[in-house]
């Protein structure tokens, strides 16, 4: 790829900041187990490695405008583990999608303008 990391800056426990030199930023997050952030022992080289072994998750968000940041920070913890796409009589399409149980918060999911057109009207 053409473009390179930047900085990388802890936000907080288990979140951190990226930027690249496209101008994109990013929110990184170290999930573990349990479904909490990584504690203040976890963070990252500025070449992007982990200082030390993590067993969990590491998600990755773009943001694209300010009011971003509080919305995939809060969903962040919600880890999707499983899913099946069902197709019914009719062509009806039918997502199911499992999360990580330990977690009591919704998937955040992301959907393009195309997506939302198609969407309409159905939940």
């Amino acid at each position: 790829s053409d473009r390179a990391l930047l900085a990388i800056e802890r936000v907080s426990n288990g979140i951190w900041k990226l930027l690249n030199n496209g101008g994109k930023e990013f929110r990184l997050y170290a999930i573990n187990a349990s479904g909490d952030f990584a504690d203040d022992s976890f963070d990252f080289h500025p070449n992007g490695t982990m200082r030390k072994t993590f067993e969990g998750w590491i998600r990755l968000a773009e943001v694209q405008a300010p009011g971003d940041r509080q919305i995939l920070d809060f969903h962040a913890p919600a880890v999707l583990v499983d899913w099946q796409l069902e197709v019914e009589s009719g062509g009806m399409v039918k997502y199911r999608f499992a999360k990580h149980a330990a977690v009591p918060k919704q998937i955040l999911h992301f959907a393009y303008a195309h997506h939302e057109k198609i969407m309409t009207g159905h939940t």
